[in-house]
């Protein structure tokens, strides 16, 4: 649970130890094979089967969400807000 640390700010820390971001990254969801659906083979492509409720949910929620990478080249300034928003 977050807890505000200032009430005239948006600030919002994650209670206990501070993790650096390649620990957040290092961690793992383990999910059993069991639970992941079952690959065949269509023609000459692996198909999975996704139900139909998962996959309108993941639609929509590709509808509100900004995916996209920004590569730089070694040596270029880093980007910032206001140029970000431009190169957007």
């Amino acid at each position: 649970m977050y807890r505000e640390v200032s009430p005239h700010k948006n600030v919002y820390v994650m209670p206990g130890p501070r993790k650096t971001f390649a620990q957040a990254l290092g961690t793992t969801c383990d999910i059993p094979l069991s639970e992941l659906p079952t690959p065949y083979i269509k023609g000459d492509m692996i198909v999975v089967q996704i139900d139909e409720t998962y996959y309108l949910t993941g639609l929509e929620d590709c509808k509100i969400h900004l995916h996209g990478r920004v590569i730089l080249s070694k040596g270029d300034k880093s980007l910032t807000h206001l140029d970000l928003t431009k190169k957007l």
